[in-house]
């Protein structure tokens, strides 16, 4: 099936424009050749009118040919069989005014050519009115055709014993069928058309019994002059009147069927018409007439009776019969579909006021002058009052009386058009005993088909006020919140992030108006650095993929500056509309504070350096980033610097540190890393070192400058650096490992004499390793008193007398027996152990002495020497 849409209509019509236009066109064409005829005919016979024949016939005959070319063409685009029957009775005529031009030119041609072509136009005419009758209803069919013959009869009676009868007493068989056969054919064919058009009247059957009638007429007149001319070669000897006549009439009908050929319609015939009365005085009228003439004539009169008056008579008498039982017929079937009608429309109206109570809403309907004529259950349940008191009473008498005014005027602005054909909607509340608190809705429109009755729908919307009112409240209290939140609050309704408005707190937030903010995108106020992560967050937002969520970020105020906020984001659907709620904090002093926590926990706050965690991590990442063997740790020891910070104080101590991290850090390369483990040490991190430059190298460098003098406060300062080296030159080393080596180095370093430099080596760690245990042992051998004091005489040589003893510490361990003093001291020295150890050989000796002296008068006067350490003397509590 094809679409059938408005442009197709369009189109049609434009199509139907153009055509009429050239049908016009032809019919004014035909006009001009009548003219023209006629002026040529002046030219060549003058005012003579009995001496015109060939021009009028060529002008006629054309004429027709253009008549003949319309209607063929609308057949064309419009083949339906009453068209073509048409079409062919036209082709038929205008083939009769070329077989009178050549029967004028050459009398000896039998003039039955132009006879059957006028006999046939009308027969043809006949056919086409019966084809298209038969587009009616069977009963409403035969209906039509029994009065179309009645009608034809009887008008055909009346013009035969009026005009024909006498006319054609003697005639021969071809007058007989010229002045004969066609005017009862073409009555037959306007009949039938007329008929039709009385029962249900269409603008193509209007032109058909113009087009039919015209021709008839045309082709009677025609008849007419050649039968009154018959022999003759022109037409000069009939009479002048007739002659005039019968040109304007061939060129009138010409025009008419040119006009006929754009007025064909395709309209559905319908069984709905009751048989009009137009319709019976049209098929009683003329068979009056002929009754009246008939009895005149036979009854009263004398005249004998023709066969064709018979046939007439007999014919007639038949028909009004048949007429009568198909009138009997049409009024029974009538009469039943009335019936059948009525009993349906009760069901309808049954199934209608179901359907109205079956309505969700309340319906009602009311006529012109808004009195009610029909409610529905629901309206009457609405309303408090039954439908019986409701029907009757005025729609303006539903609502308060405060209403009444406002809805007669816009009821009487609605039927006077200005509302077009329907009320705009309204909200109203109902007059008692409804309940007060119903708001309804009204809807009210004027059916396009019945202009008298207005359909009103009530719909309780009273929900849909409350909740409009507490969303009104909730987005009053949302306004206040958020013009009075202390955080800074945007709204952004569209998907690019566009602010839409903006608490004070944020415009405070990032100095600006509310003019300049309000208008932007949040990628307008966001740093550039920080909107590749916000903006991919928000259109996920946006898209639905998350509900909301928050992240710290950077914006950009007025003045170019930034400020940090935690930011969170919500996007809810808001009428219709997808919005965006942001809530900024500002959180700049927390960043700041917490930069500072974060530089504080990584960093020596005295030189600024990275500290012992940042550096193991550092040094984690480049041994797991770095070939083997291009990573090296240099461990820096400060030699004598505890004397400096205990002779000139810590503040200059403090001055020598930062000074010294200065100097280092002047010697080191950029991607080279210093940083202060604590006190007087400093470790340094080599990666990717080149060849030309070992880490011994590197380490002499610092090592140099560290030798270099320093003034602080006017006072040089003489330090040297002990450093040990230690190379990443195995996979599984780990930065424990290295830090470990380094400082073993280191200590090796210190052992060798101070201000050098000693790369690890395995035997370093492993007397690294000796030395913890015997720092650990010996830690638990003084708690254990197992370090003890040996006494060596001392003797007088000259006299052999004992003159006192010297104290030597010993330690009796446990496993490696007794040890002597060059096998634990120095490594007490290094760990601070020897001032216990001096500490426990001067108590122990000190009580010795008391036990000799009293129990042993001879060594009353003796003495003892003890060994004490530089460290134990410079200690304030010895």
């Amino acid at each position: 099936m094809t679409a059938h849409t408005a442009a197709d209509d369009d189109g049609s019509a434009d199509v139907e424009r153009r055509g009429g236009r050239r049908l016009l066109t032809a019919a004014a064409t035909v006009a001009m050749i009548g003219v023209l005829g006629v002026a040529a005919e002046l030219i060549v016979h003058g005012s003579d009118v009995r001496s015109w024949g060939v021009g009028l016939d060529m002008a006629v005959a054309a004429a027709a040919g253009i008549a003949s070319y319309a209607v063929w063409r609308r057949w064309w685009s419009d083949r339906r069989a009453h068209v073509l029957l048409f079409t062919l009775g036209v082709t038929a005529w205008s083939l009769s005014q070329l077989f009178g031009i050549v029967h004028r030119a050459a009398p000896g041609v039998s003039t039955w050519w132009s006879t059957g072509a006028l006999v046939a136009a009308p027969g043809l005419f006949l056919a086409g009115g019966w084809q298209r009758l038969l587009r009616f209803p069977r009963i409403l069919r035969a209906a039509l055709s029994i009065d179309a013959a009645v009608m034809a009869v009887a008008t055909n009676f009346v013009i035969w014993e009026l005009w024909l009868r006498d006319g054609l007493a003697g005639a021969g068989a071809e007058a007989m069928v010229r002045l004969g056969a066609v005017p009862m054919i073409g009555v037959a064919s306007v009949a039938i058309v007329l008929a039709m058009m009385l029962q249900q009247p269409s603008g193509t059957l209007t032109f058909m019994i113009a087009g039919f009638g015209s021709v008839t007429v045309a082709a009677t007149i025609e008849a007419a002059t050649i039968e009154a001319t018959l022999g003759a070669v022109t037409a000069g000897d009939g009479h002048p009147v007739l002659v005039v006549v019968r040109y304007l009439w061939l060129i009138a009908a010409a025009a008419g069927l040119v006009r006929l050929a754009g007025c064909w319609s395709a309209s559905v015939i319908a069984d709905n018409h009751r048989p009009e009365v137009v319709r019976m005085v049209a098929v009683y009228v003329p068979s009056t007439v002929s009754m009246l003439l008939a009895t005149q004539r036979y009854i009263f009169g004398s005249y004998p009776v023709s066969v064709v008056s018979g046939a007439l008579a007999v014919t007639f008498v038949a028909l009004v019969m048949l007429d009568q039982l198909a009138r009997a017929w049409e009024s029974s079937e009538y009469s039943e579909r009335l019936t059948s009608t009525i009993a349906d429309l009760g069901a309808t109206e049954h199934r209608l006021r179901m359907l109205l109570d079956d309505l969700p809403e309340a319906v009602l309907v009311t006529d012109a002058t808004g009195r009610i004529l029909q409610v529905n259950s629901v309206t009457a349940q609405m309303m408090g009052r039954p439908a019986d008191e409701l029907i009757g009473s005025s729609v303006a008498s539903l609502a308060p009386p405060e209403y009444t005014d406002f809805i007669t005027q816009m009821w009487q602005q609605m039927h006077h058009g200005d509302l077009d054909i329907r009320l705009p909607r309204m909200r109203l509340p109902l007059a008692p005993p409804a309940d007060p608190s119903v708001v309804v809705e009204v809807d009210a429109i004027l059916p396009i088909r019945d202009r008298d009755n207005v359909v009103i729908s009530l719909r309780d919307i009273s929900s849909s006020v409350r909740e409009a009112e507490a969303h009104r409240q909730t987005r009053e209290r949302f306004g206040r919140a958020f013009r009075g939140a202390p955080t800074g609050m945007a709204l952004s309704t569209s998907n690019d992030g566009r602010i839409s408005d903006a608490n004070e707190a944020l415009l405070r937030m990032l100095a600006m108006t509310r003019e300049q903010l309000v208008g932007l995108t949040l990628r307008d106020i966001t740093h550039p650095d920080d909107w590749d992560r916000s903006g991919a967050m928000f259109m996920r937002a946006i898209s639905g993929s998350i509900d909301g969520y928050d992240i710290a970020k950077r914006y950009v105020r007025a003045d170019g500056s930034t400020v940090w906020g935690q930011t969170w984001v919500s996007v809810l659907a808001s009428e219709g509309e997808t919005m965006a709620i942001i809530h900024v904090h500002d959180i700049t002093e927390q960043r700041r504070s917490a930069e500072q926590l974060r530089w504080a926990a990584t960093h020596d706050e005295l030189t600024r350096l990275p500290n012992r965690s940042q550096f193991t991590a550092e040094l984690t990442e480049r041994l797991a980033s770095s070939p083997v063997g291009c990573t090296a740790v240099l461990f820096i020891d400060l030699d004598n610097f505890k004397v400096v910070n205990d002779s000139l104080g810590h503040s200059t101590g403090d001055q020598l540190l930062r000074g010294m991290t200065q100097r280092l850090r002047a010697v080191l390369r950029d991607h080279d890393m210093l940083s202060r483990f604590g006190g007087d040490e400093f470790m340094v991190l080599l990666s990717d070192y080149q060849q030309d430059e070992s880490p011994a190298d590197a380490a002499q460098r610092l090592r140099r400058e560290i030798a270099r003098p320093l003034t602080i406060d006017g006072v040089e300062l003489f330090v040297t650096g002990s450093i040990g080296i230690a190379v990443a030159d195995r996979a599984e080393l780990t930065a424990s490992d290295l830090l470990r080596d380094a400082d073993a180095a280191m200590y090796r370093a210190k052992a060798r004499g101070r201000d050098c430099v000693e790369v690890f080596a395995q035997g370093v760690h492993d007397a690294s390793v000796t030395t913890l245990r015997t720092t650990n042992e010996l830690r638990r051998g003084l708690e254990r008193d197992e370090v003890v004091p040996y006494y060596q005489p001392i003797v007088d040589l000259p006299t052999g007398l004992l003159m006192g003893f010297e104290v030597l510490a010993r330690w009796r361990h446990p496993d490696r027996g007794l040890l002597g003093p060059d096998q634990f001291l120095p490594m007490a020295e290094e760990t601070g152990l020897i001032n216990d150890v001096g500490e426990t050989i001067l108590r122990a000796s000190l009580v010795q002495l008391g036990r000799w002296r009293e129990s042993i008068p001879a060594l009353s006067d003796i003495s003892i020497a003890v060994n004490v350490s530089c460290r134990q003397l410079l200690d304030r509590g010895f």
